[in-house]
């Protein structure tokens, strides 16, 4: 009965603009969800979650023949049960299709599913999307495939060819560590209208790549937030290049956000970051990821640099991935002393940082708390 009502509320009743649906385990529903898809016209932002094995064909042949003119389109795939029913007739880049001269935002994760063959139609479509300003391709190990270099020249062709691409989540595709890095950094620099870019890894760049990668995104003036991390070799401040890559970020003036969390920073590249950061006066967030030990001198600079930064309202030093490394010789004394020199001159430049809220040094040993 209950399994009757809810198929009737679903073919009945008319779906809300914004149509999101949580899937999972609900194998009566899936031919009712795509009649729904087909029957909703008026519909132009749907979000379809934990898309499995039974729901994925169903879902993707009713975007694929639906009248809809969507928008925004949320496709997040389970990759545990959505295999390879996934690729199948290569739906998921003929529904894009269907929608490209509309789509304005699209999400698609854990595309690692696909074949080569499909994940590759799949970016080429996304090539021709003409309006498309969001773009996350989040949790897709393009690393893992065979085509990789087809799809790196691909995802290239995207930030290129989309000239109205204002942001992109590029989270866990790993593009920047086989040695094909270069082909997505031309792509980033001719994204010259980009205001958001995300991108972690697991991996360990190259340091002349990182260097690359840091020239590259430095030619993207209008970014607002930026996000690099986990790329352990991206600040070697000795390799080849890289002062002056991270000297290019004070070209960034309109920089909101930063976060370079977990890319192994040292005491020489952290200095030069925050000189160049001097010049984006509208930073607000900063993320770094820095426990070594500051002496005198450096809290000094450090602090000074900060305080020439008048919108800042959140620093982040900490390593998150070192803090609980920190928590029990914290929770020791549950009241750290700032009673080293360098912590106290660190705390005179600091607090000309009117605007700070929110201030997280705690693995960057500038406390002296007791604790051997």
């Amino acid at each position: 009965m209950e399994s009757r009502a809810v198929r009737h509320r679903l073919e009945v009743e008319e779906w809300d603009e914004k149509a999101q649906l949580w899937l999972r385990d609900a194998e009566e529903l899936w031919e009712c969800v795509g009649s729904g898809i087909r029957g909703s016209p008026h519909i132009t932002s749907l979000t379809l979650s934990n898309l499995c094995e039974e729901a994925a064909p169903v879902v993707l042949r009713a975007l694929r023949d639906s009248e809809l003119r969507l928008q925004h389109l949320s496709l997040r795939i389970d990759p545990v049960s959505a295999t390879s029913s996934l690729s199948e007739g290569g739906l998921l880049p003929q529904s894009i299709r269907r929608h490209r001269l509309q789509l304005e935002s699209l999400d698609l994760k854990s595309l690692h599913v696909l074949s080569d063959e499909h994940l590759v139609q799949t970016l080429t479509e996304i090539r021709e999307c003409s309006k498309l300003q969001r773009l996350c391709l989040a949790d897709t190990d393009i690393a893992e495939f065979d085509s990789y270099h087809r799809l790196c020249l691909e995802l290239s062709g995207i930030l290129t060819d989309c000239h109205g691409l204002r942001e992109i989540d590029l989270n866990g595709t790993e593009i920047f560590v086989q040695g094909h890095e270069q082909i997505v950094d031309e792509g980033i620099r001719a994204a010259t209208n980009l205001t958001k870019l995300h991108c972690h890894s697991a991996f360990r760049f190259a340091p002349a790549s990182g260097a690359w990668l840091l020239q590259a995104v430095t030619k993207c003036s209008s970014l607002k937030s930026l996000k690099v991390e986990r790329h352990s070799g991206l600040l070697d401040w000795a390799a080849p290049n890289t002062q002056g890559a991270i000297g290019s970020f004070m070209n960034l003036k309109r920089l909101r956000y930063l976060s370079l969390d977990n890319n192994c920073l040292d005491r020489e590249a952290l200095l030069g970051l925050t000189v160049a950061l001097t010049e984006c006066e509208v930073l607000q967030e900063l993320k770094l990821c820095f426990d070594g030990e500051i002496n005198c001198t450096t809290a000094r600079l450090l602090g000074r640099n900060f305080g020439r930064m008048p919108g800042l309202a959140v620093l982040i030093l900490s390593n998150p991935y070192a803090v609980y490394r920190e928590k029990r010789r914290i929770e020791a004394t549950q009241t750290p002393r700032m009673t080293s020199p360098a912590a106290s001159l660190f705390t005179i430049w600091i607090s000309k940082c009117l605007n700070l809220r929110v201030l997280d040094i705690a693995t960057t040993k500038l406390l002296d708390n007791g604790i051997p």
